[in-house]
C-alpha cells in the first residue's frame, strides 16, 4: 500500500481513537482548479485539542453513514471506480445536522472539514459591511457546500435555509485521496468549473435581462439541478425559499419578487403554494427564461 493511501485508510482509526487530521510538513504545491493545494510528504498527527475547529459545534454529529450517491449522480461526467468511490467513503467523518439559520462554512474559520449536503437547501453568499447580503449559490442534495475550502483562500459563507444533514469530509484525508488519485482530482475540478460556469451565468442575468426572465432562469436552473439526483416529480419540487431569498439572490426588491411571481402565476407558467413550485408550461418557462442547461454538466 502506498503512503499517501495508507495515510487515507488511517484516518479512520485515527478519527476513533481521538485524532481527527493530519499536518503537513515538507509540503510542496499541486495546482486544483483556481488555487494551489498543499499536500505533505512526511504526516504527523496531532490531538483534536490542537486542531482549530469550524463554528457551530453544539451542532450533532449522527454515527450513521450516508451514501454519496447525490455527489456521485453530479459528476457523471468522469465515471469513477470503485477504489476513487472508496477513497472518497473513506474522508467522511459522519454525518452533521445543522437547524435553519445555522452557519455550516464560514472563510473567516480554519477548514478543517467540507461537507456535502445530503438533505436541505443551504446558501453561499457574501454579506457587506450594512449587513445586506447576495446569495451567490444554493446547494442543494450531491453538492459540496464549501470546495473552495480545498484551497489557500475563500471567501463568503456557507448557511442552511432548511434543516440540514450534510456528510462531513475530513479536508486533509480528501487532499491525500485527491493526490492519490487522479480521477478523483478531475471529478472534483469538474464540479469547480461548473460551479464558476454558474456564477457567470448569474452575474451576466443580474446585470442583463428583464426581471421576469432572471427569475424564470433561476426556477429552470434549479429544476435542471433537482432533477439531476431525483428530486423531482414531474415538473414539480419543493421551493423551501422565502422572497428575502429569492430577493437577495436576484438583485430586487421584495416587492418586485412578488411582482415578478404574479406574472409567472398569470400567464400560466407556474404555480408556487407552500413551498412547492410547479411548472405547467416547461416549453414556454425554458423560451422566457433563454434557459440552456449545457453549463450544468462538465
Amino acid at each position: 500500500m502506498s503512503k499517501i493511501k495508507a495515510a487515507v485508510t488511517e484516518a479512520g482509526a485515527i478519527r476513533r481513537s481521538g485524532y481527527v487530521e493530519y499536518v503537513r510538513q515538507d509540503s510542496h504545491d499541486i495546482t486544483f482548479g483556481w488555487s494551489q493545494i498543499d499536500f505533505g510528504q512526511t504526516l504527523i498527527k496531532r490531538p483534536m485539542a490542537e486542531i482549530p475547529t469550524v463554528p457551530n459545534a453544539c451542532a450533532s454529529m449522527e454515527s450513521d453513514t450516508l451514501s454519496l450517491d447525490a455527489l456521485f449522480a453530479r459528476i457523471r461526467s468522469i465515471p469513477l471506480g470503485r477504489a476513487e468511490r472508496d477513497a472518497l467513503a473513506g474522508t467522511a467523518m459522519g454525518v452533521r445536522a445543522f437547524d435553519r439559520g445555522e452557519t455550516i462554512f464560514d472563510s473567516d474559520q480554519y477548514p478543517s472539514q467540507l461537507h456535502i449536503i445530503s438533505a436541505g437547501w443551504a446558501a453561499r453568499s457574501i454579506s457587506s459591511m450594512d449587513g445586506s447580503r447576495q446569495i451567490t449559490d444554493f446547494a442543494i442534495a450531491g453538492d459540496l457546500c464549501d470546495l473552495t475550502a480545498l484551497g489557500h483562500s475563500s471567501v463568503g459563507r456557507v448557511t442552511a435555509l432548511t434543516a440540514v444533514r450534510a456528510t462531513v469530509l475530513n479536508r486533509q484525508a480528501l487532499t491525500e485521496a485527491i493526490s492519490a488519485y487522479p480521477k478523483l482530482g478531475r471529478a472534483f475540478m469538474s464540479i469547480a468549473l461548473v460551479e464558476q460556469a454558474t456564477l457567470r451565468v448569474w452575474l451576466a442575468y443580474m446585470g442583463r435581462h428583464e426581471k421576469t426572465t432572471h427569475l424564470a432562469h433561476l426556477f429552470c436552473e434549479l429544476h435542471a439541478r433537482l432533477r439531476q439526483v431525483g428530486l423531482v416529480g414531474d415538473h414539480s419540487f419543493e421551493l423551501p425559499l422565502t422572497q428575502d431569498a429569492i430577493a437577495d439572490t436576484t438583485g430586487m426588491s421584495i416587492v418586485h419578487v412578488n411582482r415578478v411571481l404574479r406574472v409567472l402565476r398569470t400567464d400560466g407558467l407556474i404555480t408556487l403554494h407552500k413551498h412547492h413550485l410547479e411548472i405547467l408550461q416547461p416549453q414556454r418557462l425554458r423560451e422566457l427564461a433563454e434557459f440552456d442547461p449545457a453549463y450544468l454538466f462538465a
